[in-house]
C-alpha cells in the first residue's frame, strides 16, 4: 500500500472545483464592458458632428490641398459621418486650373479607426473615392497638368512613387468607385492621343503588420467600337528604402486586358517594336510583380486578334489579318528586359525566344535575342517578308522562283538595336543576325538555269554577316546534288561567295546545262547533237567571286570524275563508252589529268587542258594517245573521206593539239604499220610494212591543214612533207612540197600507188610538189625526182628495167621523162617520155635499144600442152588483193614507140625493128610492128587484150619476099624443107590461154603467094609421088625430093580461118613438071589434114605430046582433060594417110574446082598444038 501523500481536492462548489463558471463570469464582465464602449461610442458619434465646426476645416482642407498639389481645390460640401462610417465626407471635389476642371470627384469619404483613435492614437481607417472624373493632360513639353505629377527622363515616365506611398501611408483602405480618366497626350506624337478609361473600381487594402497590400483595379477602355475590360489585381508591398530615400512600391499579382485597341495606342508601342504601325486587339493575361522604380517580372500570355502589321509602308501585299499569341517569362530590371522564354504562335508559324532588352528608358534600346521556329512554309513565311526591304531580284525570286519548301530557324540570334530593326532593309542590318536556318524540301528555280532545284535539304548558318552553307543537298532536275557547303560574306554590301558543290550529274540534264552556257557557237553545236548519254559523272566544284564585279573576280575550281560514261553525236558518229577518269575545272579552264575511254573497239586515252572554255573561242593543249581499229574511224564525221581516203588495222596515234578551234597546231607521231589504207589514187599502205608519220601543223577554220613538217617513215626510207591542204575534208585546195634524199623503190613499191604494179629495187630521190585546187580539177606536179640504179617493173611490159638511172621533171599535171638509161631485157637503153595526170592517165614513152627480144614487151610465147599448168587459188588471191588497192596509177592510156637495131620475135631473130604500141585497160593495139627477118619485111598490127584467164587478139599481117629456107631452118626448125621468097597477107583473131586453145580458136584468112623456089622435103608429096607412078606409062622420071629437091614457079593458095581450121580451095603449086592443086582442111589446132589432091604432070605431057601427036587426044580424053591424078589425105600431118582415088568419086563442087585449077594448063596445050608444035611421041 502506498503511504505517499496526496494533494486535498477541492472543495465541492468553489470556483477550483468548477471552472465553467469562471468562463461564464468571463463573458459577462466582457459584454458589458462591450456594451459600456458601444454606448460611449454612439454617444461620442451622435454629439460630437453637432459641436464640430465642418466649414471651418473644410477651409483648412481646400487651403491646404491645393497648396500641396499646386492646383485650386474646392469642396463643394463637407460633413462628418457617423453612422455610415465614422469620418470625412467632401462631396462635389473639384480640381481645376484657371477655372477649368482637371478633377471632378462627386464624393470623398475618409473614415476614422474608432476604437484605435479612442483608446490608441488617431487613424484613418479607409478613403473612399466615389464617381471621379479625371482629365489627365500630358503637354508638349512633357509636363502633365497636375503639377505634382513629375515627368523625367527621356521616355517621360511619370514618377508617383511619393503620391501612392502617402496615399498607403495615411489609408489602411483606399477605394475608388466607378472612376473615369479622359487622357489627352500631346507628347508622344503629332496628333493626340485621347482615351477614356470607364467603370474604373480601384481597392487598396493594408494590414497594421504592414504586410502585403492587396491591390485591385478593374475598368473598361473604350475602344473604337467596342470597349476594352481590364483588370489588375495583386499586392502591393512598400517599404523604406535602406538609404532612407523614397520608399519602394512593389506589385505582385495579375494583370488581365481584354481585345484592346492597340492601333489607338500605336504612339506608346512604336518606340519598343520595329514595326510603322500595328493594328490588333490585344488580349493580356500575366502574372507578375513590378514596382515603380521599373522592375518588373511577368509571365503570361499576350494574344493579338486581327492582326495587321505595317513596316516602311507594307509588311506583305498578301498579309491578311490574323491572330498571334505571345507567351513569355520575362524579367525586368535596371532599364532592362531580360526574357526568359517567349513563345509566339501565329497561324502555322511557332516562335521561341530568349534573350535580353537593355535601354528601354532610351530611344534607342539594344536587343540580344535568340529565336528558335518550327518548320514554317515558305508560302507562310513570305506573307511577313516586308515587300520593300527586298530587292528587285530577290522580290522575283521569292515570288516567281521560290516554290515550296519550308525553314527553321534555330538558335537564331539578333543582337541590334531598335534602329537596326527598323531599318532591315539596310544592307548593314544582316550584321545583328546569327544562328542557322534549317531548310527542308526547297524547290525553286533559278534564271538561266533550265532546271529546278528540288528537295533542297539541310542548314545555312548565319554569323557575323556572314551565311555559311553547311550539308546541304538535294537534286537539280534529276542531277542528284551530295552537298553544298561554304560561306557568303558580307551581307551588308556587295556579297562576296565561296561555294563547293558535290553533285551526281543527270549527264542529258549537265549537256542541256552546258551548252546553255556556251558562247562559242561552234562548241555548242558539237555539245548539242551529242545523245544517248550513259554512266556517271561526279561533280566537285568549288565557286567563289563578289558579285560586284563578278566578271573579274569569279572563279570556279573542282573537279568531274567519269565513270563508264558513254554517249553518241552524228557529228562523231562513232558511239564512246567506259569514259573513265578525271577532269579539273574552273571558270576559264579544263584541267584532264586523264581520261580513258573507248570508242568502237579503239582505246583512247586524253590529257591536257581547255582555256578561256566560256569564250567565244577557247583554247585547248592536249595530248592524245590511242589504239585505233581504223575501221571505226569511217564512223566518224571528220574522218571519214569516202572515195578520197579509206583505211583499215590498227593505228597508233601519239598527238597533240594546241590553239583554238579556228585554228589549232597539230603535233602528231602515227604509227600505221599494222594499217593498210589508200588516198585518192596516190597512197597505197599493205598491212605489216613500217609507216610512221611524224607531223607537225597547224588547222584553221576546222578544213584548212598547214603542214609545217611532215616526216613519213616507210620501211628503211623517209619522205618530208610541208605544205598545205585547203579543205581537207574533201581533198580540196592541195598544196604540198614533197622531198627525200634517198627513197628505195621496194618501199615506194608498198606505198605509192604509182609504183603499184611496178616491182622494183633502187631508189629515188629528189623534191617535187602537188597541187590541186578543187576536187574537179586534176592534181598538178612540180618538180624533179631522181632514179639512181633503179630496178622497176611496169605492169605494160612483160620484163623489169634494170640499172635504170633516170631523170623526171613533173610540170602541172605531166611527167617528163628525161635521160632515161639502163638495161631492158639482154639490151641497153635510151628512154624518154611523158606522163599526164589526169582522169584517166596518159603515158608516152619512146623507147631505143640495141636489142629487143619482144617477149620482154609482151611476155612468152602461149604456153604449149605439156607446161605447167599455173595453181588455180593463186589467181584467185592476187586479184583479191589488187581488188584491195585503189586506182591503179598505171590504169590510163600508154602510148609506146619502140625501135631496135636487133632482137628477137620468138625464134624470129629481127634487125631495124620500129613499132607502135597503144596499151589502155589490158588491151595492146599494135600499129605496127615492124621489122626485118628472114630476107624480108614483116610488118604486123594487132589488138591484143590480155586478161587473167586468157588472151584475145585480132591481127594482119604483111610479110614481103620473106625467105622460106631461111624461115624453115630458123624459125620453123624443121630444116631444110623449102627456099625461095614468099608473100603472106592476111587478117587472124583468136583468143586463148595456151597455145592450143589458141589454135583452135583461129579465125580469119591468109593470101599466100611465092616466087619461084625449091621444095627439099614434104613428107605428103613423097608418098603422092609414090602412087603416082606415072613412069609406068611414059617412063618418065618424078622429082626426087630427097636428092635435088621439086623446083616450082610459084605456090598461090588462099586460105580460110574458121575455129582453129584453116579451109582452102585454091592451094596450087606450079612447077616445070607438074601442077599440084589441093582443096580441103587444114585443122590447125589438132595439126590434122583432110584434103583432095590433084596432081597433072604437064610438062611430061607435053614432051608425049610433041613426039606423038595422035597421043594428045588419048591423054586429054572425051571431056578434053588432062591426064591427072586424084588422091585423098587424112590424118595426122606428119604421117597423113594417102590414097588415090577417081575423079569421080568427088562430090559435083569438088571436081569443079578441080577443073578451074586445072584449066589453064590445058588451054596452054591447045595453043601449042595451033602453033603447029610438033608432038614427042605419036605412039
Amino acid at each position: 500500500m502506498n503511504s505517499a501523500l496526496q494533494p486535498n481536492p477541492p472543495e465541492p462548489g468553489s470556483a477550483q472545483s468548477n471552472p465553467g463558471f469562471f468562463c461564464l463570469t468571463c463573458r459577462k464582465k466582457l459584454v458589458a464592458f462591450a456594451l459600456l464602449i458601444f454606448v460611449i461610442g454612439a454617444a461620442l458619434l451622435f454629439f460630437i458632428p453637432r459641436y464640430i465646426d465642418t466649414g471651418y476645416y473644410q477651409k483648412l482642407i481646400e487651403i491646404a490641398a491645393s497648396r500641396s498639389i499646386g492646383m485650386k481645390v474646392s469642396i463643394g460640401e463637407t460633413r462628418v459621418s457617423v453612422w455610415s462610417g465614422p469620418g470625412l465626407i467632401l462631396s462635389n471635389v473639384m480640381v481645376s486650373e484657371m477655372d477649368r476642371p482637371m478633377l471632378t470627384v462627386k464624393e470623398i469619404r475618409a473614415n476614422i479607426a474608432l476604437f484605435k483613435s479612442l483608446f490608441d492614437s488617431f487613424e484613418l481607417e479607409e478613403l473612399k473615392i466615389i464617381d471621379p472624373v479625371v482629365n489627365l493632360i500630358r503637354k508638349r513639353d512633357g509636363s502633365f497638368n497636375f503639377p505634382f505629377i513629375k515627368a523625367y527622363g527621356p521616355s517621360k515616365t511619370v514618377n508617383l512613387s511619393d503620391a501612392a506611398a502617402a496615399a498607403l501611408a495615411t489609408f489602411k483602405i483606399v477605394s475608388l468607385q466607378n472612376g473615369s480618366i479622359n487622357w489627352t497626350d500631346r507628347n508622344v506624337s503629332a496628333e493626340p492621343v485621347k482615351e477614356r478609361i470607364s467603370n474604373l473600381s480601384l481597392n487598396i487594402a493594408r494590414s497594421a503588420t504592414r504586410k502585403p497590400i492587396f491591390f485591385y483595379t478593374a475598368g473598361k477602355i473604350d475602344n473604337a467600337v467596342n470597349p476594352a475590360d481590364f483588370e489588375i489585381r495583386g499586392n502591393v508591398i512598400c517599404e523604406q528604402k535602406p538609404d532612407g530615400g523614397q520608399q519602394k512600391v512593389e506589385f505582385t499579382g495579375l494583370i488581365k486586358i481584354h481585345r484592346l485597341n492597340l492601333a489607338r495606342f500605336w504612339p506608346y508601342l512604336d518606340p519598343y517594336v520595329p514595326f510603322q504601325k500595328i493594328n490588333a486587339l490585344g488580349s493580356l493575361d500575366i502574372k507578375g510583380k513590378v514596382d515603380l522604380d521599373g522592375h518588373f517580372t511577368s509571365k503570361g500570355a499576350l494574344v493579338l486578334s486581327s492582326i495587321g502589321i505595317k513596316y516602311k509602308q507594307a509588311f506583305s501585299s498578301a498579309l491578311r489579318p490574323r491572330d498571334m499569341t505571345i507567351s513569355h517569362d520575362v524579367i525586368g530590371q535596371s532599364n532592362s528586359l531580360l526574357i526568359k522564354e517567349a513563345s509566339i504562335e501565329l497561324g502555322k508559324m511557332k516562335i521561341r525566344s530568349k534573350g535580353k532588352i537593355s535601354g528601354l528608358n532610351g530611344a534607342n534600346p539594344v536587343f540580344a535575342l535568340e529565336l528558335n521556329t518550327n518548320q514554317i512554309d515558305v508560302d507562310e513565311l513570305k506573307q511577313f517578308i516586308p515587300d520593300n526591304i527586298l530587292t528587285p531580284q530577290q522580290s522575283i525570286f521569292l515570288e516567281k522562283y521560290l516554290r515550296q519548301g519550308a525553314i527553321q530557324l534555330s538558335r537564331f540570334t539578333f543582337n541590334g538595336d531598335m534602329n537596326t530593326l527598323y531599318n532591315l532593309d539596310k544592307p548593314d542590318s544582316y550584321r545583328a543576325f546569327s544562328g542557322a536556318l534549317l531548310l527542308s524540301a526547297f524547290s525553286f528555280s533559278v534564271k538561266g538555269l533550265l532546271h529546278d532545284f528540288e528537295g533542297i535539304k539541310g542548314s545555312i548558318a548565319l554569323t557575323d554577316n556572314r551565311l555559311r552553307f553547311d550539308k546541304l543537298h538535294g537534286h537539280y532536275g534529276s542531277s542528284a546534288i551530295e552537298n553544298i557547303s561554304g560561306v557568303i560574306e558580307h551581307l551588308n554590301e556587295w556579297p562576296v561567295f565561296d561555294i563547293r558543290l558535290k553533285a551526281d550529274l543527270n549527264l542529258e540534264e549537265t549537256r542541256e546545262g552546258l551548252s546553255s552556257l556556251l558562247v562559242s557557237p561552234k562548241l555548242k553545236e558539237h555539245l548539242d547533237k551529242i545523245t544517248s548519254i550513259e554512266g556517271s559523272i561526279k561533280l566537285d566544284l568549288s565557286v567563289a567571286g563578289e558579285s560586284r564585279s563578278p566578271a573579274e573576280t569569279l572563279s570556279v575550281s573542282g573537279a568531274m570524275a567519269f565513270d563508264h560514261v558513254g554517249m553518241e553525236s552524228p557529228e562523231l558518229g562513232l558511239p564512246v563508252h567506259d569514259m573513265t577518269g578525271v577532269v579539273k575545272l574552273d571558270l576559264n579552264n579544263i584541267n584532264i589529268p586523264g581520261l580513258d575511254w573507248l570508242a568502237g573497239s579503239s582505246s583512247f586515252s586524253l590529257n591536257g587542258s581547255i582555256s578561256d572554255v566560256l569564250k567565244t573561242d577557247p583554247a585547248f593543249d592536249l595530248r592524245l594517245v590511242s589504239f585505233v581499229n581504223l575501221a571505226d574511224l569511217d564512223r566518224i564525221k571528220y574522218l571519214s573521206f569516202g572515195n578520197i581516203y579509206n583505211h583499215s588495222g590498227l593505228a597508233i596515234v601519239d598527238m597533240r593539239i594546241r590553239g583554238k578551234f579556228n585554228e589549232f597546231t597539230l603535233e602528231n607521231r602515227l604509227d600505221m604499220s599494222n594499217a593498210e589504207y589508200h588516198f585518192m589514187n596516190l597512197f597505197h599502205k599493205s598491212f605489216g610494212f613500217k609507216n610512221v608519220y611524224t607531223f607537225k601543223g597547224t588547222v584553221r577554220d576546222n578544213d584548212k591543214l598547214v603542214i609545217d613538217r611532215l616526216v613519213l617513215d616507210l620501211g628503211d626510207s623517209r619522205i618530208e612533207v610541208k605544205g598545205r591542204i585547203g579543205r581537207f575534208l574533201r581533198g580540196e585546195e592541195i598544196d604540198l612540197d614533197i622531198r627525200s634524199d634517198k627513197v628505195l623503190f621496194n618501199d615506194l613499191d608498198k606505198f605509192l600507188n604509182f609504183f603499184e604494179d611496178i616491182d622494183s629495187e633502187g631508189s629515188i630521190n629528189g623534191d617535187f610538189s602537188i597541187r590541186k585546187k578543187s576536187l574537179d580539177e586534176p592534181v598538178r606536179l612540180m618538180g624533179d625526182v631522181y632514179l639512181k640504179n633503179a630496178r622497176f617493173k611496169l605492169p605494160v611490159f612483160h620484163e623489169a628495167f634494170n640499172k635504170v638511172d633516170a631523170g623526171f621533171e613533173l610540170v602541172n599535171d605531166q611527167i617528163f621523162l628525161k635521160n632515161g638509161v639502163g638495161v631492158f631485157g639482154d639490151g641497153a637503153f635510151n628512154m624518154s617520155g611523158v606522163a599526164t595526170i589526169s582522169d584517166k592517165h596518159k603515158f608516152s614513152l619512146n623507147v631505143s635499144t640495141q636489142s629487143l627480144n619482144l617477149s620482154d614487151l609482151f611476155g612468152p610465147t602461149p604456153e604449149n600442152e605439156g607446161e605447167t599448168k599455173p595453181e588455180a587459188g593463186k589467181k584467185n588471191v592476187d586479184e583479191k588483193i589488187k581488188m584491195k588497192k585503189g586506182p591503179n596509177f598505171f590504169a590510163g592510156r600508154w602510148d609506146i614507140i619502140v625501135s631496135s637495131m636487133k632482137g628477137a620475135i620468138g625464134a624470129i631473130r629481127y634487125t631495124d625493128l620500129d613499132a607502135n604500141i597503144r596499151y589502155e585497160n589490158r588491151r595492146f593495139t599494135i600499129s605496127p610492128l615492124s621489122f626485118a627477118a628472114n630476107g624480108g619485111r614483116w610488118n604486123w598490127k594487132a589488138d591484143l587484150y590480155k586478161l587473167p584467164a586468157t588472151i584475145e587478139f585480132k591481127s594482119e599481117l604483111d610479110i614481103q619476099d620473106m625467105d622460106m629456107e631461111s624461115y624453115f631452118t630458123q624459125v620453123a626448125e624443121v630444116g631444110k624443107f623449102a627456099s625461095g621468097p614468099v608473100n603472106l597477107r592476111g587478117k587472124v583473131s583468136g583468143e586463148g590461154k595456151r597455145w592450143s586453145e589458141i589454135k583452135k580458136s583461129l579465125d580469119g584468112n591468109i593470101q599466100l603467094q611465092s616466087g619461084k623456089g625449091v621444095i627439099h622435103r614434104f613428107n605428103l608429096l613423097s608418098k603422092i609421088f609414090a602412087l603416082l607412078n606415072v613412069s609406068q606409062y611414059f617412063k618418065l622420071k618424078t622429082p626426087d625430093l630427097a636428092v635435088k629437091g621439086m623446083p616450082f614457079e610459084s605456090i598461090s593458095g588462099n586460105f580460110t580461118l574458121s575455129s582453129g581450121v584453116a579451109h582452102t580451095e585454091d592451094l596450087i603449086i606450079d612447077s616445070e613438071a607438074m601442077r599440084i592443086s589441093s582443096v580441103g582442111d587444114f585443122d590447125i589446132g589438132y595439126n590434122r589434114i583432110d584434103m583432095k589432091i590433084g596432081v597433072m604432070p604437064f610438062i611430061t605431057v607435053d614432051r608425049v605430046v610433041s613426039s606423038i601427036p595422035v597421043v594428045g587426044r588419048i591423054l586429054t580424053g572425051k571431056n578434053r582433060s588432062l591426064l591427072t591424078s586424084y588422091f585423098i589425105v587424112k590424118g595426122d600431118l606428119k604421117n597423113p594417110e594417102t590414097r588415090s582415088v577417081q575423079l569421080e568419086s568427088f562430090a559435083k563442087g569438088v571436081i569443079g574446082i578441080f577443073q578451074r585449077l586445072f584449066e589453064f594448063p590445058f588451054k596452054a596445050f591447045e595453043s601449042q598444038k595451033k602453033k603447029g608444035e610438033a608432038p614427042v611421041n605419036n605412039k
